[in-house]
């Protein structure tokens, strides 16, 4: 097993904290959080990696914004500032596009000046900012399950407009004259709301309401109105008055199937081959016949994260051994042993042979190979450390922080970082030429059969001739010097014999 592999980074190796917690009793389409670990180098292919890199950031805010209309931040405030930032914006939409779009990039501009001068102020190098495409494991695994929570709400969604297209398309005769005729009766009513209130306010109270709906007193209020006996009494008369037909029948539900990223991105394990020969690669490959034999894919940036552990010894100062149950000396983001970082290696060069799809002379040849963009490992300085980037855990490996004179801080660790890239090369050879690597590998495979059998004649010439001596040597010993000289007369005959037989063997 390569080094690469025993420090293996997983999207979902370790379940994170609940982002997102349900208040109440957890609905059918509750959050889920993936279980199964998914290798992240070996497993997923190159193109699902660099599109979930990419939109790390818009899953982020999806999710930020999510669970502000959801209320289920810390606290209420930062609802309400959205409901206040929403009605700014509608209330005042021309006046923020036209004098507000130019202060905008300006702030954006000196909020990146004040950051750069802190960071020269507290010392720290260009190479502790993270790049923007790059990704860790752990961001990632939180943006997994982000993408999950954010697809679960999605999907109550789709659940929902499929159900109101059920409706409308003649399916239940009934629902939807009652839909019809409520249109025809409301056109009117709606002509005069839109005539006498403006759009904007409309838009606002729109919504207004659906920010406010999953708010704490909008519950209260749709649990009263839903109890309330005149309420659902007045509702009914509105609406049996407006389309004539009679109150409607209640709601039913269609099943549905529900989204999984999990599923996702083990089915795209399985298409991988089929992708390599479909559609996407006849693309691919008319561009390459264009520019060349030879291309290079997409750059994937990924930032490889170790851990380096000390334990506070009393006469021994810091060192790095280790309680026998406690983590190893060095270790990835998931506690679990890695190589130094001195000895920390990237995967070896993969290389991947399909078929032309136009031409069957040739063949399509994909080679994955990892380079260092970074010369070397740095230490993370952006969390809160000390001047050399340890961090202190009080009362045993948690509860970090920069501080070392508190008598429980007998623990330390250092976050190295180091950035990698993965390169995608592809190239066209013909069908009856072998590469160069298979070749190589194909010799060296030879070679060491060769050794093996050598080796194991040698060691069988030795076994027989050490049982010939213990077999013969008693003899010896009773019948006197003549049957100890035939003894070694047989003992080198049988010796002369095995290194003839063996000769003969290793010449044919």
């Amino acid at each position: 097993m390569s080094s690469f592999d025993a420090q293996s980074f997983y999207l979902a190796g370790v379940v994170p904290n609940n982002y997102m917690q349900r208040r109440g009793s957890t609905p059918p389409d509750s959050p889920r959080v993936i279980s199964q670990p998914i290798d992240f180098v070996s497993s997923i292919p190159p193109s699902v990696t660099r599109l979930l890199t990419y939109c790390t950031p818009a899953i982020h805010l999806s999710f930020y914004l999510l669970k502000l209309i959801t209320w289920q931040g810390v606290n209420g405030r930062e609802s309400l500032l959205l409901l206040a930032a929403w009605s700014f914006v509608c209330l005042w939409v021309r006046e923020l596009i036209v004098y507000g779009t130019t202060w905008i990039l300006v702030m954006w501009i000196g909020w990146n000046w004040i950051q750069r001068r802190k960071r020269e102020r507290l010392g720290k190098t260009a190479q502790s900012v993270a790049l923007p495409s790059s990704a860790t494991s752990t961001d990632l695994n939180r943006t997994l399950a982000e993408l999950e929570l954010v697809v679960d709400y999605i999907g109550v969604l789709h659940r929902a407009a499929a159900t109101t297209l059920a409706r409308l398309d003649w399916s239940d005769r009934t629902e939807t004259e009652i839909i019809l005729n409520m249109a025809l009766y409301t056109y009117l009513p709606w002509l005069a709301l839109a005539y006498l209130v403006p759009l904007r306010y409309m838009i606002l109270l729109t919504g207004s309401l659906l920010i406010c709906w999953s708010s704490p007193w909008m519950r209260v209020i749709r649990m009263a109105i839903a109890r309330s006996a005149l309420m659902q009494y007045l509702m009914q008369t509105a609406i049996e008055w407006i389309i004539s037909l009679g109150a409607p029948r209640g709601w039913r539900g269609i099943p549905s199937r529900q989204f999984s990223v999990r599923g996702l991105i083990q089915r795209a394990k399985e298409e991988q081959k089929r992708v390599l020969t479909g559609k996407a690669q006849n693309q691919e490959e008319d561009k390459s016949e264009a520019s060349g034999s030879k291309l290079k894919g997409a750059d994937l940036i990924f930032r490889f994260v170790i851990y380096e552990n000390q334990r506070w010894w009393l006469g021994l100062d810091w060192t790095t051994n280790m309680m026998p149950n406690e983590r190893a000396p060095w270790t990835d983001e998931y506690d679990e042993p890695t190589p130094p970082k001195s000895r920390f290696t990237l995967p070896p060069p993969t290389h991947t042979i399909t078929p032309h799809p136009t031409d069957p002379t040739m063949q399509i040849r994909k080679t994955m190979s990892w380079t260092w963009l970074d010369q070397d490992w740095w230490p993370d300085m952006e969390a809160n450390v000390d001047k050399e980037g340890w961090e202190y855990g009080h009362g045993g490996w948690k509860q970090y922080s920069s501080k070392s004179g508190s008598v429980q801080a007998y623990v330390r660790r250092r976050k190295w970082i180091r950035t990698a890239r993965l390169v995608e090369q592809v190239e066209k050879i013909k069908a009856g030429v072998v590469p160069e690597v298979e070749k190589e590998k194909e010799k060296e495979k030879e070679k060491e059969e060769e050794e093996s059998s050598v080796e194991a004649i040698k060691l069988g010439t030795k076994e027989s001739r050490r049982k010939a001596v213990y077999h013969e040597e008693p003899e010896s010993m009773e019948g006197g010097g003549e049957n100890s000289k035939k003894s070694k007369g047989r003992e080198g005959a049988g010796t002369e014999l095995k290194r003839g037989d063996s000769r003969k063997v290793i010449s044919s």
